[in-house]
């Protein structure tokens, strides 16, 4: 029997015994016998073989453990610079690699499609065909360097101060471009100072940073391979999925089923559990230092769960973790920072304590990388995993208002304020805040409710040119201004976080931006700041 039958054979019993005949039969319900037998059997076979060879059970694994090295070594060559990344962005290189696992879930469907009794490997064939390529471009990182220097006069036995500066130009690439099986990655940089210091040092350093991405979807080349490989005319957006994941599941020998099972990841970040008087010094410490507020904020969930007094368990060295953020005693002697200038640098104290854990990712490398940083600052892959988790929930749901946590309007991470609330504009003051960002960047409803768009919201002579309200279901009504399209209308009842229209300049503007306004009808019809919503962020 071929090792693909023993596969289904074995893995078919457990299924069983698991409620498989539930999932078969709502599938049948779902999309109708005919489309079952024609998509749903790859389905099952996906969930059949893939979740066999990705899972423990004796056998079937050992067939992909066996034949990892052989894809893994090839996949290598053939990804740019043999998978070692080379820009200042390595996350971004490694997001775009070849996974060999994807090669072996072509082989394994085509394996079953033919009948075939033994696995053909075709890595050899597939892997230059499906590999990216990598355009850069050559900058530089300047660091200036500020020491403080004590010596003594060896006759007078008198102190003296100064400071030595070094200067040191580092030649680094970016990855401008990434042409992968996926489409087309473009990355856009901006040439950037910071400075942070501390007692005895400072530090300046200009360099590149990643200021905007353009991607442009195209799957021919992965079609194409998928048509000749798995003998089938025209190949779906759903079809993709199934061999990404099983490729997905081969290279990190784990099962990927919530996808298809509709189990989306529940927040396990809630702002609300942040200490009030911790917010502000997350926002102020990150944009010091350069990192953001809610990557400090996730910092603060795993190492202490927000506790400032905790002490950690022992670490190799015998050395306890302190407080908020966590600091060994050895690491605090040379990062830790009296933020409060209360005379003493204590990891005890929440202030001291985010402020140094910004400084310290900062001297890390957070602005060249932001996942090394991380690594640096708990050695494991799987730490950075659940901080860069925590940190998506955090900056997705902004912060806690009246009606329940708001979404941000912009969805662009790239964007800033050209307008506060208030300004004087003159013959009048700015009723809302103005939010720049790419034309098209799609505009999202803050909170749920229904979308309000007249006659005169849609002429372009209006002031705010296309506009929309949003009466939201916490009572509010929100003002989206100067929009290039709708992609909603009229009475549509919308969920928070939707889409409701994309950023423009139509009407008076001088470039594209959001204009957002507020009011509440409970406290009147005038102009609310709605900076509040978001705790300072605008």
């Amino acid at each position: 029997m071929s090792i693909t039958k023993n596969i289904l054979k074995a893995k078919a019993k457990q299924l069983a015994k698991q409620g498989m005949k539930k999932l078969i039969l709502w599938l049948v319900g779902a999309v109708g016998a005919p489309t079952l037998i024609i998509t749903g059997v790859v389905l099952l076979l996906f969930i059949i073989i893939y979740g066999a060879v990705a899972s423990s059970e004796e056998g079937p694994d050992s067939i992909a453990v066996s034949m990892k090295p052989q894809y893994e070594e090839k996949v290598a060559e053939v990804n740019p610079n043999n998978g070692e990344p080379k820009s200042t962005r390595a996350d971004l290189e490694r997001k775009h690699f070849l996974k060999w696992g994807t090669i072996l879930a072509i082989d394994f469907f085509r394996a079953q499609i033919e009948n075939k009794e033994e696995v053909e490997c075709k890595v050899d064939e597939l892997a230059p065909e499906l590999a990216p390529e990598y355009t850069y471009e050559k900058s530089t990182i300047v660091t200036v360097t500020k020491r403080k220097v004590t010596k003594t006069d060896p006759e007078t036995g008198e102190e003296s101060t100064h400071w030595e500066t070094d200067r040191d130009v580092d030649d680094v690439y970016l990855l401008v471009k990434a042409e992968t099986y996926r489409g087309v990655y473009e990355y856009e940089y901006e040439r950037v100072t910071t400075r942070h210091s501390s007692p005895t040092r400072k530090v300046t350093k200009t360099r590149d940073k990643l200021s905007g991405t353009n991607y442009i979807p195209d799957w021919s080349t992965f079609d194409e391979v998928l048509r000749r490989e798995l003998h089938v005319d025209k190949v779906t957006m759903d079809e993709r999925t199934i061999i990404l994941e099983a490729g997905l599941g081969f290279t990190e020998q784990e099962q990927h089923f919530d996808w298809l099972l509709g189990n989306y990841r529940q927040p396990g970040a809630v702002l609300a559990e942040c200490p009030e008087e911790y917010r502000e010094l997350f926002l102020e410490a990150g944009e010091k230092y350069g990192v953001p507020w809610y990557v400090l904020m996730a910092l603060a969930k795993t190492e202490s769960s927000f506790q400032p007094d905790k002490i950690g368990d022992e670490n190799y060295t015998g050395e306890l973790a302190e407080g908020l953020m966590q600091f060994l005693p050895s690491t605090w002697a040379e990062y830790g920072i009296d933020a409060n200038n209360d005379g003493e640098a204590n990891p005890f104290d929440p202030a001291d304590a985010i402020y140094s854990a910004a400084y310290y990712l900062s001297e890390l490398g957070w602005e060249e990388n932001e996942r090394e940083a991380l690594y640096g600052y708990n050695h494991s892959w799987q730490y950075v995993d659940n901080v860069q988790e925590l940190a998506d929930q955090y900056h997705d749901q902004k912060v806690l208002g009246s009606g329940g946590y708001y979404y941000f309007p912009v969805d662009w991470d790239g964007w800033w304020v050209t307008a506060h609330f208030g300004a004087d504009r003159g013959d009048h003051t700015h009723t809302g805040v103005d939010i720049a960002a790419p034309s098209g960047t799609p505009l999202r409803a803050v909170i749920g409710g229904t979308v309000k768009i007249s006659a005169s919201d849609r002429a372009l002579n209006n002031i705010g040119g296309r506009e929309l309200w949003l009466l939201g279901d916490d009572g509010n009504n929100y003002y989206y201004a100067h929009l290039s399209r709708y992609a909603t209308s009229d009475g549509q009842k919308v969920n928070a976080s939707q889409v409701v229209g994309y950023v423009g300049s139509t009407g008076r503007s001088t470039g594209p931006h959001l204009h957002f306004g507020l009011i509440i009808p409970s406290q009147g019809s005038h102009w609310i700041n709605p900076g509040y919503l978001f705790d300072g962020l605008i």
